[in-house]
């Protein structure tokens, strides 16, 4: 288990899957607002002590990420396959 906050080099991954709307710009790929570089910044933001969070000591720990956005199979938030967003965090500080 990890000891909160972590205080290491990270990886954050973000796979955010939104609503889709009714009749979409782009059929195969989520090309809409909001841009994918807020959506991952709001993330890193959560997870920082700045907005409350407490996962992490700042968020300059996150040296590096990978953020996607895609359709929900399903517009019914809190389905599981519905829109969300998908969080990976990897301490770089251990060895793969």
């Amino acid at each position: 288990g990890w000891k909160l906050p972590l205080n290491c080099p990270l990886l954050l991954s973000v796979q955010f899957y939104l609503a889709r709307p009714k009749r979409p710009k782009f059929k195969d790929y989520a090309a809409t607002k909001p841009d994918v570089d807020k959506l991952l910044r709001a993330v890193q933001d959560g997870l920082s002590p700045r907005q409350g969070g407490k996962f992490t000591v700042e968020d300059s720990r996150f040296v590096d990420s990978h953020a996607t956005k895609a359709y929900a199979a399903s517009n019914t938030i809190g389905a599981k396959n519905g829109p969300r967003a998908e969080i990976t965090v990897i301490d770089l500080s251990v060895p793969f």
